[in-house]
């Protein structure tokens, strides 16, 4: 994802879409990123900044397992 953007990811409401600072997200130890994140049931919306991680996990917040890499960058 690129700084200065703001991305939308629509979803099912089954399958909660997350972001976290740790891999697998709250199923693997971690928590929910919330910086510059809205949520609401169907979709997530961040808004990436130059305090944004530089890297984040993607995860289903119901699931384990359903997720991967993000790399922000400039």
């Amino acid at each position: 994802m690129k700084v200065g953007t703001t991305y939308t990811f629509t979803h099912s409401s089954s399958h909660p879409f997350r972001f976290s600072n740790t891999s697998n997200g709250t199923h693997g130890g971690g928590a929910e990123y919330m910086n510059g994140v809205t949520t609401s049931s169907g979709s997530t919306i961040i808004e990436v900044t130059s305090t944004t991680s530089s890297t984040l996990y993607y995860y289903c917040s119901i699931h384990s397992g359903m997720g991967g890499t993000i790399t922000v960058t400039e």
